[in-house]
C-alpha cells in the first residue's frame, strides 16, 4: 500500500471512514518546511514495513480546510486515527519518536490483541528490546531504509553505533548521497574518548545552538513563511525543552542584515579614497583643519618692495573651511550630528546613503559650502540616545515673499494626542455602528499595524466594509492611508467588502491589517 496524497477536506472524510478499524496515519505537511521534507523518504517507507495500516498525506497549503479542522499549527504533525477517531498524534520530525508510535498503535485492533501476522513487525531501539549486538542493529537500520550493508555500516559506525542518531542523519544527508561516496569505517575520522563516552542529553534549560553546525530543526511553524532561505539572515538559534533533536528550535534576531549595510557603506567610501582614523586623530585633524601655518611674503614691484603675512587665520579663511559632518551607522538606522535616528528601509533615507556611496554630496547638506563627512561604525552600540531627535530652532520650508500661498492637499485629520482621545474616537467608532440589540451580535478584534488592538461589536448582517470604516473611525490616522483586513490562519484578504460577517465566517474572529 502507498500514501494517499488527500485532496480536500471530503477526500479526507472519505479515506478516514473507508479504512473503518485499521489504523490510519496522517501526515501534515508543507512544500516549504525543511523538516517535513527530512521526514518524508522515511515517511514514504512505512507502508513496507508496516503493510496493515493506511498512509495519508495532506499538504495544509491546498487543504486549508482540513489543517484547520485538525488544529494544525505545527509541521510535520502526525495524527493517528481508528474507527473515525484520534487515538494519538506527534510533532516534529525525530524519526525515532515516529516509529515508536507506529509501533505503539500497529500491533493493537483497538482491543489489546495483535494483529495476526503482524505481531513481530515492530521495530524498537530503546529499552528492554534494544538488540544486544551490532548484527542485529545493522539488520534494523537496512530494513528501516532499505540501504546496503555497507552504506548501513557507514551511518552506524559515524553515530557511534546509535539507531536512532543514524536513522535522523541517513534521512537528513544520506539519501542525497552517491553510493561512490561512500566509504568504509576505516576511512572515517576517529571519534575522541569524550565523544564515545557521552551520555546522551536529557531535557534541561535552553541549549545554544553552535551555528557551524547544519542540523536542521525539529519543528516549523506558519511563522517559517516570513523567514529568509538563506543562512546567512537568521539568527542564532536556540533549542527549548530538549536537546537539537528533541526540543523547539528559537531563533534569535538578524544576525547580518543590518551589517552587511554598514559594511557595504564603508566599502564603498573606502573605494574612493577614504581614509579610516581613531577618535584622538579625528579630533586633532579637525583642530587644523588641513591648513598649514608659518610667515609668508607678498611680493612686491621692486626687489625691497616685500610685505611680510603675519602667521594666522583670517575672519574670511576660517569661513572658508570644509563644515564637518558626522554620520553614525546603528544596526537600526543612522543619524546625522546626533540627529534623531532615521531608519535604513524608509526611501528618503536610502537615497542619502546612496549619494555617499557615490561620492556625492547628499541634496539636504550641499548649498553650505565644502562638507568634510566622518562616517562612524556604532553597529554595537546602544542607538537608544539617537532615537529622540534633536531641538530644532527652525524646520520646515520657507516661501518667498509675494509667492502665492500654496494649496493645501487631501483632508486634514486630526490624530489622538493621548489615551483619552482615543479611547473617545473608538467609542465614536462604536457608536456609528448602530447595533440592533435584538439580532445576533459577535466580537470581532484588529490586530494594527502599529501593535496595537482593537474591538469592536457588530451584527452578523454586518459588512466587511463596516469593518473598514470601523477601523477608519476609531483610527483617524488610516483615513488617509489605505490598507485592507485579512484573516489570521490562513491568511486571506478579505475583498469582498460586501460580504456579512457570517457569509465571510468572521465570526468571532480576529483580524490583520496591511497597509496597501
Amino acid at each position: 500500500m502507498d500514501v494517499t496524497e488527500i485532496l480536500n477536506e471530503e477526500h479526507f472524510q472519505a479515506e478516514i471512514a473507508k479504512a473503518g478499524t485499521k489504523l490510519v496515519i496522517v501526515d501534515f505537511y508543507a512544500t516549504w518546511c525543511p523538516p517535513c521534507q527530512s521526514i518524508a523518504p522515511f515517511f514514504a517507507k512505512l507502508p513496507a514495513k508496516f503493510p496493515q495500516a493506511v498512509y495519508l498525506k495532506v499538504d495544509i497549503d491546498k487543504c486549508e480546510e482540513t489543517a484547520r479542522n485538525q488544529h494544525i499549527n505545527v509541521m510535520p504533525s502526525f495524527i493517528f486515527f481508528r474507527n473515525g477517531i484520534i487515538i494519538d498524534n506527534i510533532a516534529g520530525s525525530n524519526i525515532q519518536s515516529l516509529l515508536n508510535k507506529v509501533n505503539e498503535h500497529y500491533g493493537t485492533d483497538g482491543s489489546g490483541d495483535d494483529v495476526a501476522g503482524h505481531s513481530n513487525n515492530s521495530v524498537t531501539v530503546s529499552g528492554s528490546k534494544m538488540p544486544p549486538n551490532k548484527e542485529d542493529i545493522l539488520r534494523q537500520f537496512c530494513d528501516v531504509t532499505g540501504a546496503d550493508d555497507n552504506r548501513s555500516k557507514f551511518f552506524l559506525e559515524s553515530s557511534n553505533w546509535q539507531l536512532d542518531v543514524a536513522l535522523s542523519s541517513f534521512y537528513e544527508h544520506g539519501s542525497n548521497m552517491e553510493e561512490a561516496n561512500t566509504q568504509p569505517s576505516s576511512a572515517l575520522p576517529q571519534l575522541s574518548d569524550s565523544d564515545m563516552e557521552s551520555p546522551p542529553q536529557s531535557p534541561g534549560p535552553p541549549q545554544k545552538k553552535d551555528k557551524k553546525k547544519s542540523a536542521n530543526p525539529q519543528f516549523a511553524t506558519l511563522a517559517s513563511l516570513q523567514q529568509d532561505s538563506s543562512s546567512d539572515e537568521e539568527g542564532e538559534a536556540f533549542y527549548a525543552g530538549g536537546s537539537e533533536r528533541s526540543g523547539q528550535q528559537i531563533l534569535g534576531p538578524p544576525g547580518k542584515g543590518r551589517k552587511d549595510i554598514i559594511s557595504e557603506m564603508f566599502k564603498s567610501i573606502r573605494e574612493r579614497g577614504a581614509v579610516a582614523f581613531d577618535e584622538e586623530t579625528s579630533s586633532t585633524s579637525r583642530g587644523r583643519g588641513g591648513v598649514f601655518g608659518g610667515v609668508g611674503y607678498r611680493l612686491g614691484q621692486t626687489s625691497d618692495d616685500h610685505e611680510q603675512v603675519t602667521p594666522g587665520r583670517q575672519g574670511g579663511q576660517q569661513d572658508n573651511q570644509p563644515r564637518s559632518v558626522r554620520l553614525q551607522l546603528y544596526r537600526e538606522g543612522f543619524s546625522v550630528d546626533g540627529g534623531a535616528l532615521r531608519q535604513y528601509s524608509d526611501p528618503d533615507n536610502a537615497e542619502f546613503l546612496n549619494c555617499i556611496r557615490r561620492g556625492e554630496i547628499p541634496a539636504e547638506l550641499s548649498g553650505r559650502g565644502e562638507v568634510r563627512l566622518s562616517l562612524e561604525d556604532k553597529r554595537h552600540d546602544d542607538c537608544a540616545h539617537a532615537a529622540a531627535p534633536r531641538h530644532q530652532a527652525f524646520s520646515g520650508k520657507g516661501h518667498l515673499l509675494g509667492s502665492p500661498t500654496p494649496a493645501t492637499v487631501g483632508a486634514t485629520v486630526a490624530v489622538a494626542s493621548s489615551s483619552d482621545d482615543r479611547a473617545a474616537n473608538q467609542r465614536a467608532a462604536q457608536a456609528a455602528v448602530a447595533l440592533d440589540e435584538s439580532s445576533p451580535l459577535t466580537t470581532v478584534q484588529f490586530r494594527l499595524v502599529d501593535g496595537s488592538r482593537l474591538t469592536g461589536r457588530f451584527n452578523h448582517t454586518h459588512t466587511v466594509a463596516d469593518l473598514i470604516q470601523y477601523v477608519s473611525r476609531a483610527e483617524p490616522i488610516y483615513q488617509l492611508q489605505p490598507f485592507t483586513l485579512l484573516t489570521s490562519f490562513p491568511s486571506s484578504e478579505l475583498t469582498d467588502r460586501a460580504a456579512t460577517l457570517a457569509q465571510a465566517n468572521l465570526l468571532n474572529t480576529t483580524l490583520l491589517q496591511r497597509l496597501k
